[in-house]
């Protein structure tokens, strides 16, 4: 071959090479150090585990490629294992995300084919909404905010009020973050989990401007359909699930290591307005935050 035929091999080479990378990041699920990731498994193995689609207190009681979470369909914490690879496995309103698992002192995530939405980027979601209007826009990933992917040469920087959070189970998504800016009037920086923080009207307690007292925690949540409003409040912390677990006060169930008031899953108006009953094992549940509607209800 002539030394003018090589170079065109190679030149046509290196114009692949960035097509072939885009390719790759959209089919290939990033790197997100830190955290296990439990792999998808053919259905007649994920069947055949002992423990798939039984109830469960935490992942010690799954198998060891299934981990403890919650199903909203049968109202009870059951063991499952993860549903894609990529979103190629996913039907085409959804894509493959992975979810993390609250387990203490451990980083485990699941794999979910969750709802592509409408949502922009910056704007608060639900991980695992049950409808496309608590979804992120295609290309972005929620990690309790929208955000797109960031971290290398093939994703770019975050924009301006943005920061590249590296340690989310779906690798680095750029956050938003208020932090050495001005808030509008009546409303203050809020930080949240993840290192997010968000100009926000606090209701209850701000409790991470005026602290919690000793033995008591500050939570701070926020809602999809609520933007721009945190809900804070001091809350006792405690070990183990449901109402017979260790550190809370009477009439409190514990709940991902935070203690909260109990309530009936069979009787409504059992929780304040912007709450809702989440089963805890047998007949009590405790109220927690609910993620809202898009009109702005509960």
């Amino acid at each position: 071959m002539s030394g003018r035929g090589w170079v065109g091999v190679v030149v046509g080479v290196l114009l692949t090479l960035p097509v072939v990378g885009l390719l790759w990041i959209r089919s290939a699920p990033p790197e997100a150090s830190g955290w296990r990731r439990l792999p998808r498994l053919p259905v007649d193995e994920l069947w055949a585990l002992p423990t798939f689609m039984h109830r469960c207190e935490s992942s010690a009681d799954c198998d060891a490629s299934l981990a403890c979470a919650y199903d909203s369909t049968r109202r009870a914490n059951v063991c499952v294992g993860s549903d894609c690879t990529t979103d190629s496995d996913c039907p085409p309103t959804t894509v493959c995300r992975w979810i993390p698992m609250r387990e203490e002192g451990a980083k485990v995530a699941v794999s979910y084919c969750t709802f592509v939405g409408f949502l922009p980027e910056g704007a608060p979601c639900v991980r695992l909404g049950e409808r496309d209007e608590k979804g992120c826009e295609r290309d972005l990933v929620c990690a309790d905010w929208c955000g797109r992917r960031c971290g290398s040469w093939l994703t770019g920087e975050c924009p301006e009020g943005f920061f590249c959070a590296p340690e989310g189970p779906d690798g680095p998504v750029c956050l938003p973050t208020c932090e050495g800016r001005a808030c509008p009037e009546g409303q203050a920086c809020v930080r949240m989990e993840g290192g997010a923080s968000v100009c926000s009207r606090v209701h209850g307690q701000d409790c991470q401007r005026e602290p919690c007292a000793p033995g008591l925690s500050c939570q701070v949540q926020t809602r999809p359909f609520r933007p721009g409003e945190a809900w804070m409040w001091c809350a006792s912390p405690c070990e183990g699930e449901g109402s017979f677990s260790k550190g809370c006060p009477d009439y409190h169930s514990c709940m991902d290591g935070t203690c909260w008031e109990v309530c009936s899953p069979m009787e409504s108006g059992d929780c304040a307005p912007d709450s809702v009953c989440v089963p805890t094992g047998g007949e009590y549940g405790a109220c927690v935050l609910s993620p809202g509607t898009l009109d702005g209800g509960t």
